[in-house]
């Protein structure tokens, strides 16, 4: 038996038009049993798998410039006029985050009107890159799922910038990878309030 197995090895070696056989095992993933959950001095602690962090970049914006700023809800698009005021708010809350200034300004913000929209995006990677020294600590990977909730329906939402831009520049395809480059956030990320899921032991941040 051994030797005619050998033989059929060594004929499907030699004969292309006999494809390999191979063998494939799946086993689904299945979803861990989530631990007794525990509060600690305000912070919720997982011990298997849970909600890490809540992020939206409306609540960022308007935490940090006040409610007068020009913001857009209920909105699936950006038009590229949209998209260049956005970025120039992010790149304003990033130079915050990494400590280049300790209030972020209107009026910087303004100045910046005349830029390229490759020249802000440019910038925003920049300044998100500087992030990965400053903030440790954060899952190497996490599952990001939209709200259906309103946004002051939310609590608990991130709103320190050095945080919540480590969270946001690093999110692509739904999922958050914390050793990623930093990308440009699509549209919907810009408008929307998502979850962060994460495995192992990690806790929902909640802002000062």
């Amino acid at each position: 038996m051994s030797e005619n197995k050998t033989e059929y090895q060594h004929n499907v070696l030699h004969n292309m038009s006999a494809p390999p056989r191979t063998f494939v095992t799946i086993k689904p993933l299945a979803t861990p049993v989530r631990k007794q959950r525990k509060r600690t001095n305000n912070r919720l602690v997982h011990s298997s798998y849970g909600l890490y962090a809540i992020i939206g970049v409306n609540a960022l914006l308007r935490t940090l410039f006040g409610d007068s700023i020009n913001i857009i809800y209920n909105r699936g698009t950006l038009s590229e006029k949209e998209r260049h005021l956005y970025l120039r708010y992010l790149i304003e809350a990033a130079r915050v985050a990494v400590g280049e200034k300790q209030r972020p300004s209107k009026r910087a913000v303004y100045a910046m009107t005349a830029h390229k929209l490759e020249q802000l995006e440019s910038l925003y990677i920049n300044l998100t890159e500087l992030l990965n020294k400053k903030i440790t600590g954060l899952p190497p990977f996490a599952l990001v799922r939209p709200s259906c909730k309103s946004l002051v329906l939310i609590k608990s939402i991130e709103t320190r910038p050095e945080f919540a831009l480590a969270l946001i520049s690093r999110i692509a395809g739904g999922i958050f990878s914390s050793g990623r480059t930093p990308v440009i956030p699509n549209d919907t990320l810009l408008l929307k309030c998502f979850y962060l899921y994460s495995f192992g032991n990690n806790s929902v941040r909640t802002s000062r």
